[in-house]
Formats: C-alpha cells, structure tokens, sequence
C-alpha cells in the first residue's frame, strides 16, 4: 500500500494590496473610540510580515486626527489604535495610508466612513432676527414680530436636534 506523505505548508503574504479600518459606524463628538487597522495582501489574506508605517487622518473635523501607526514584524500585520475623538457631527471619513519599508512595494490608500452624533447639551445658542432696518438714511420698521432662533448645542458647538426635552424660555424687554 501507499504511505500518506505530509509535509508542512507554509504560504507566505503578496504584496500589500490594501488597508482596512475596521470602526463602528456610530460614534459621539468627544468621546474617544478605538478602531483596528489590517494590512491585507491581493488574496485578502492578512498580511502577517508587513512592516511600516499607517498614518491615520480625519481631516475634515473641527480637531484634526493625524496619528501615525507604526507595524513591527511582532504586529503581525493588524493593530488596534486607541483614544480617536472626533469632534464634529456629521458624517466623517477616517483616511489610513501606508509607508511601506520594503522598497519594492507601493503606498496603499483607503478610507472608512463614520456617524458622529452630537454629544450631551452644554448651551444654549440665541440669535436675534432683526425688527427694524435701516436703508438709505430711513428707519424701515419690518411687519413681522421679531423672532429670536433658539438653538442648543453641546461642547463642540455641534447643534444637538434629537432633544427628548421641552425646552421653555420667559425674556422680558426693559
């Protein structure tokens, strides 16, 4: 009969071929968060012997995030990053570029998107409509009562809308 043969397989990383960012979709202005960056080859596999450099960015908030990510060959190709805080509400693209030390390969680019909603109420925003104007020299006196918008924001100045609460302000002219 036939003796099975077995011989140790060893399948070693392609080039980079891309980075993701693994995050959870919703987060909140000003509480900081952790995502996951993985270093995948063409195949998809992680790419266990990367080594380099992943420079993290949210370019479009109010505080910046510039963060740089350094992999060791201990990495093993994937790495948590903690303490991101974003500080403005709306929809917010995470960037994550690479500076490979193998010379032979190429920068890789990608990007995640996320929901940052506002944080917990901290003020109130007043803005007065104005009543009267002035044109040409001539007081214009306007027919509609003047309004006053009233807005609540939280620390970052985001406009909080999701407000579960009533909201009653007394003003009195002097």
């Amino acid at each position: 009969g036939m003796v099975p043969l077995f011989f140790p397989l060893r399948v070693h990383p392609g080039e980079t071929d891309r980075i993701e960012i693994i995050v959870a979709s919703e987060q909140t202005a000003g509480v900081p968060f952790h995502l996951q960056i993985i270093v995948r080859d063409e195949a998809g596999h992680i790419k266990t012997d990367y080594v380099g450099t992943v420079h993290i960015r949210a370019p479009e908030d109010r505080e910046p995030v510039e963060r740089e990510v350094i992999f060791g060959l201990e990495d093993q190709g994937q790495k948590e990053v903690q303490g991101i805080t974003l500080h403005t509400s709306g929809e917010q693209r995470i960037e994550a570029d690479d500076e490979p030390l193998q010379p032979a390969e190429t920068g890789v680019r990608s990007s995640a998107l996320v929901r940052v909603a506002p944080s917990l109420p901290r003020a109130l925003r007043f803005s007065r409509q104005p009543k009267t104007l002035v044109l040409a020299g001539a007081l214009v006196r306007s027919a509609q009562e003047e309004a006053i918008a009233v807005e609540v924001i939280d620390a970052w100045e985001n406009r909080v809308d999701n407000l579960a609460a009533e909201l009653r302000i007394t003003m009195s002219l002097q």
